[in-house]
């Protein structure tokens, strides 16, 4: 359900027009699965919400599992803008003041399916409502002056502009909730005197701008789902049903990264533009740069539990909570596990020249041709360390590799390409009709991996202690896996 309301206000009034458009939309979504699930052999799973020690249970060995997403997404848009002109001095004012508000919100009941029948073993998540999910609330106010002035035959125009923006309902434990990001724009533009070639004007306009832009963080980004982390501790099968048992060890990992924020960018362009005689042509130049655009990146925990001798356990201490644990040997085992987090840690700069030409319509086949094209070019690196975990093992025991390497960086790569279009159309005055074709081709198409360095600058042990790594370090035999991790991709 959409609302436009304007109402237009005397000449002799500060503003003369007053806008307000409002939006309204709900939709419901539905999709559900039925899927046949056969296990290899037996399986156990955790149903714990909490961190600590529980009790599973072991799956049937095959079911009908029946999977379902629920949602119900809200979205609400109010904008409101009033606009006037006033001359003073002999310059022209354009102005316009403003507010918007964008509200967002998911009602429904989100995934949906029995945790004792998963569609899948390997789910490291429970089910979570949509409605848990805090809504998103944007407002933004703005405000903004074209200037137009003539001086003799020179022609300016002058457009400044701030916008102001603000996320609403977002808890104060999150440092962008305190935030206000202001977006600066400026555009300005000069018309030279006209003078003559051959009797005919010539024509030229310079055009150059800057703008400050702020993309926010999404739902997913401020609240992702948390992680559970499952260890078994005691895994016991016994051919009689009420003689298994399988003990677990919980964590619940959090996702969120309380310190995001909105990423800025940057962005200038410069044009010129040249007409003479039905002949048109402009080039533009172009610089965009983000230095803190949103990246997934790894970060590592270190976890411990037990591991039960299953061989001690005796079903004549059986009691209505399981084995009796008591007497039963354990070791400790500390490992380190990787969940994902969200930071501000990309950087993306982009440029390019973009052209056009066309010329008037030659008379003599009625036709008129049109040649464009432009150069782009995209860099793309991480400016935060990064870290990863060699994927070999120790004893042939999967994740026992006890260091985390922390590297300079990652996946960084330079792409660029030439592309044109060449367009002709024909006017045919008996048809009254205009026919057109193209053509469209890539002259070149560079896509270049930046150089990785697959030597770490540091590595974290199991006690969470990190080390600087030194030349020594690689000919030992333990800690050398970490100048391979990213050797596969150099």
């Amino acid at each position: 359900v959409a609302n436009n309301f304007i109402y237009t206000l005397s000449n002799s009034s500060f503003f003369n027009e007053i806008t307000l458009n409002t939006s309204i939309q709900q939709g419901l979504e539905r999709i559900e699965q039925t899927q046949f699930v056969q296990y290899p052999g037996p399986t156990t799973l955790s149903t714990s919400t909490k961190e600590g020690e529980n009790v599973g249970v072991f799956a049937k060995s095959s079911f009908i599992s029946n999977y379902m997403t629920d949602g119900k997404p809200l979205d609400m848009n109010a904008r409101f803008r009033t606009t006037g002109k006033r001359n003073w001095l002999g310059i022209s004012h354009t102005y316009e003041f403003g507010a918007d508000w964008r509200y967002s919100k998911n009602n429904g009941k989100g995934d949906v399916y029995d945790i004792l029948q998963p569609p899948s073993s390997t789910m490291t998540t429970r089910p979570r409502s949509f409605k848990d999910i805090p809504a998103t609330q944007n407002i933004a106010v703005f405000i903004g002056d074209r200037i137009d002035y003539k001086l003799n035959k020179h022609t300016f125009t002058l457009y400044g502009g701030l916008r102001l923006s603000k996320l609403l309902g977002v808890d104060k434990s999150y440092t962008i909730s305190d935030q206000v990001f202001a977006e600066p724009r400026v555009n300005f533009q000069y018309r030279l005197p006209q003078f003559m070639i051959d009797g005919k004007p010539f024509q030229v306009d310079i055009t150059m701008g800057y703008g400050q832009f702020y993309k926010q963080p999404t739902t997913y980004y401020l609240y992702p789902n948390v992680q559970f982390r499952d260890y078994v501790q005691l895994n016991y099968y016994n051919n009689d049903e009420q003689y298994r048992y399988v003990n677990y060890m919980t964590y619940v990992q959090p996702q969120e990264n309380k310190e995001l924020t909105a990423a800025k960018n940057i962005k200038k362009e410069i044009r010129v533009d040249f007409a003479y005689k039905n002949h048109n042509f402009f080039v533009s130049y172009y610089n965009e740069e983000m230095k803190n655009g949103f990246r997934s990146v790894n970060q590592y925990n270190i976890n411990s539990y037990k591991k039960y001798d299953a061989s001690q356990i005796n079903i004549n201490n059986w009691t209505a909570n399981g084995p009796d644990l008591t007497n039963v040997d354990y070791t400790i085992i500390r490992e380190h596990s990787a969940y994902s987090k969200v930071e501000n840690g990309s950087v993306t700069k982009k440029q390019g020249i973009e052209f056009q030409y066309s010329t008037p319509r030659f008379k003599s086949i009625n036709t008129r041709f049109t040649l464009s094209g432009a150069w782009f070019e995209t860099k793309y690196y991480n400016n935060i360390p990064v870290y990863e975990k060699p994927t070999v093992s120790i004893g042939g025991i999967p994740g026992s590799f006890p260091y985390i390497g922390v590297y300079e960086n990652d996946d960084a790569y330079t792409n660029s390409n030439l592309n044109y279009n060449l367009m002709m159309d024909t006017y045919v005055p008996s048809l009254d009709l205009t026919f057109s074709a193209s053509v469209q081709g890539t002259i070149f198409n560079n896509n270049m991996r930046e150089k990785i360095i697959a030597t770490p600058t540091s590595y974290i042990d199991l006690e969470g202690q990190m080390h600087p790594f030194t030349t020594a370090d690689e000919t030992d035999t333990v800690i050398f896996p970490l100048l391979g991790t990213f050797k596969s991709i150099v």
